[in-house]
């Protein structure tokens, strides 16, 4: 830790915090930064909530901070624990290290609900990250909304947003999330990428949520022989991807034969094969292995205009550490596809709207009853199961024709949702998560 010495400076606090410490003489802590500083109270209480400290200039330059005022997450005998401060880890082109699009929107959105809730928050590049250094180069956003860059404290937490596999499986990411881990000052979430093949395993071995698991075994040929015997429509799924990409489907035709297609064909067309060698030929051609490829029972999914659909669900953790739902979202197929992803020609469409104009009333009810055990059970067996920190995870779930709900894919690295509710409901659930991820763990590292 850093520790400024010289003359203390001082913070302002509401009078009712002060009465908390020992005496008036404090330090404190911004990340891995320390100030000792003296506490004086607001004679005008002006604090827009009576949990914030108000850093001068000299305590926030000194604690590598804007100046402001800052939510007071742990009051420990005269240590005062700030913000917290929290790291969203990235990457970008070096040429241009400012985000663009959606990423530029979300970042904006955290950063903007985090600072109005005391809580300080920066994006950085994985390469600027050094166990060694005392500070890190990041970008935040100054009063004005614009983009800033500028050297902040090692965080409380952080959030790991490589939304790359490629990325996160060099060896220097790696490395660097090995070391983060390995930190127990700092609090790491959603660590990595999920594989279908190891959520299958964690999911269908449990009892409490293998009933919504799809039948799933390991690629091969045998297996692929003997779930065609049983289905009448099965997906090869590669088991490091998402949002549709390199899904396979093969269905029976007449006559014994296979039809075969792949999400991503542009336009959109289907193989025929007169036999399982010809089809199994023709599968290896698409670079399709054991080690690389799961296969997947069929689910005769109810259809909205004709077409498939799913739902996108989201839970997270709220300021208690409790899984709750953000929000839940229909995607629809396009025309003559098989995925609903948006990237593949699928269309976003509300919830209630597509299940209340395909399902009874009855059925209505056990869509929501079993949409409820799903994002109550799949979460905490998941990250028990694969012993992670997870706080945020989005689901595609797919709903039968007889209303029975079923767990396609899990991702760790969701993308943002178009929808504003669920979006605005997600950045204020995950700052609460901030804070409460940074007390719990400061707690027990003061064990």
């Amino acid at each position: 830790m850093q520790t400024n010495h010289s003359k203390k400076p001082i913070v302002v606090m509401d009078s009712s915090q002060i009465s908390r410490l020992i005496d008036d003489q404090v330090r404190i802590h911004a990340g891995k930064n320390v100030v000792s500083a003296r506490v004086i109270s607001d004679p005008l209480d002006e604090s827009p909530y009576h949990d914030r400290v108000k850093l001068k200039e000299s305590v926030a330059r000194a604690l590598h901070l804007p100046e402001g005022s800052y939510h007071i997450y742990l009051i420990h005998k005269n240590d005062i624990f700030i913000g917290p401060v929290v790291g969203i880890c990235t990457h970008g082109k070096p040429s241009n290290p400012l985000p663009t699009g959606k990423k530029a929107r979300i970042f904006k959105e955290i950063i903007k609900q985090a600072s109005y809730q005391g809580v300080f928050v920066y994006f950085f590049y994985a390469k600027n990250f050094s166990p060694v250094r005392k500070h890190i180069k990041g970008y935040s956003l100054d009063h004005k909304g614009r983009w800033i860059s500028g050297y902040y404290p090692i965080p409380d937490v952080i959030y790991n947003r490589i939304l790359y596999r490629s990325i996160e499986k060099s060896p220097a990411i790696k490395q660097l999330l090995k070391r983060i881990h390995s930190d127990h000052e700092i609090h790491l979430f959603n660590s990595r990428f999920l594989n279908k093949w190891e959520v299958h395993d964690v999911l269908a071995s449990n009892p409490l949520t293998d009933k919504f698991i799809p039948a799933t075994t390991v690629y091969n040929r045998t297996s692929l022989q003997n779930f065609l015997r049983v289905y009448p429509e099965v997906f090869l799924k590669p088991r490091h991807s998402s949002r549709g990409q390199g899904i396979i489907k093969v269905v029976h035709t007449a006559g014994g034969g296979f039809a075969t297609a792949r999400a991503e064909w542009k336009p959109s067309r289907w193989i025929k094969l007169n036999s399982f060698s010809e089809l199994y030929k023709q599968i290896s051609n698409m670079r399709v292995s054991a080690k690389t490829y799961i296969i997947q029972q069929g689910i005769d999914l109810a259809r909205y205009q004709e077409r498939v659909f799913d739902l996108r669900t989201q839970v997270q953790k709220d300021g208690f550490g409790h899984w709750i739902i953000t929000g839940t979202g229909v995607r629809i197929a396009g025309k003559n596809k098989f995925v609903t992803h948006i990237p593949n020609g699928g269309r976003a469409a509300t919830f209630d709207d597509v299940i209340t104009r395909v399902f009874s009333p009855g059925l209505q009810k056990q869509i929501r009853e079993q949409l409820t055990v799903i994002c109550n059970m799949v979460p905490q067996v998941l990250e028990q199961g694969l012993n992670l920190n997870l706080a945020i995870l989005s689901m595609d779930i797919g709903i039968d024709r007889n209303g029975r709900l079923w767990v396609l894919e899990v991702n760790s690295k969701p993308a943002s949702f178009d929808e504003n509710d669920i979006r605005q409901r997600h950045t204020r659930y995950l700052v609460n998560y901030f804070i409460f991820a940074a007390r719990e763990n400061k707690r027990k590292v003061m064990v």
